[in-house]
């Protein structure tokens, strides 16, 4: 989450992306890799 300006801690944690779904899920897939 802190890699799209959110945060939390490491077993809840949140964020807001500006994207459509599935840029959304696309971004997050790289961060993951």
């Amino acid at each position: 989450a802190s890699n799209f300006g959110g945060g939390g801690h490491i077993r809840a944690s949140g964020c807001t992306i500006n994207l459509p779904l599935q840029e959304a899920k696309q971004a997050l897939i790289e961060v993951i890799k």
